[in-house]
């Protein structure tokens, strides 16, 4: 009876043994999708056609505004009073030339070998060459002008000649529209001839010779 029983489950019934229990499931980590970050990265946020448009205009915008004001938001420099720009007026002027030679400034050597004037109220006095009427010697970058409408010391940029200050007079030189450029010799004069420029004019004050600004040619 004893083995007749073995085969038999709690119900009595032969080859009916109670199922095994199955083994829970593993726990498993969900899996990542390929787009997916780690939690400590911040993926950047996505934006759509029409925001990626507005960004990029506005990045173009800003770096025209800082092409155009020659970067001035980088690159900082100290200005002292001194260094500030002095800003011109452009007008146009038919410049002429002259030397110290006496076809150029009416004179000539009288019969005892002076220089005298040969034209003007000055005519048969003693004239002295190379002195402006401004009493300073002239050199280039010495000006004459009309006086009415440019006073003596005011300073002018002459294309193709440089810097310039007016401290000479001259009798053909009349109007706001004339400018005579003084040159050490004839040939010099000459070779500039009869030209009509656009040139600036600074305001009264202006230095001659303004800083960093190279001195008109010899050559």
């Amino acid at each position: 009876m004893r083995g007749a029983l073995c085969g038999q489950g709690e119900n009595g019934r032969k080859g009916s043994a109670s199922p095994a229990r199955p083994n829970p499931p593993k726990e498993t980590a969900p899996a990542r999708p390929p787009h997916a970050f780690p939690c400590f990265f911040v993926p950047p946020p996505r934006y759509s056609s029409p925001m990626r448009a507005k960004f990029t205009i506005l990045a173009l915008a800003l770096l025209l505004t800082l092409v155009a004001g020659g970067c001035s938001l980088l690159f900082l420099e100290e200005v002292s009073e001194n260094d500030e720009i002095i800003r011109g007026r452009y007008v146009t002027i038919e410049a002429t030339a002259y030397c110290p030679c006496g076809q150029c400034c009416d004179w000539k050597l009288d019969a005892k070998g002076n220089p005298v004037h040969t034209k003007g109220r000055q005519r048969g006095k003693p004239k002295a060459v190379g002195i402006t009427a401004n009493g300073t010697k002239a050199t280039p970058g010495t000006l004459a002008a009309d006086t009415r409408h440019y006073p003596m010391g005011t300073v002018f940029y002459i294309p193709g000649y440089g810097y310039g200050c007016v401290e000479d007079r001259g009798g053909d030189i009349r109007g706001r529209s004339r400018l005579d450029l003084f040159f050490p010799t004839h040939k010099q004069a000459q070779a500039w001839g009869r030209q009509r420029l656009r040139c600036v004019v600074f305001p009264k004050g202006t230095p001659k010779m303004p800083k960093n600004a190279p001195p008109p040619s010899e050559d």
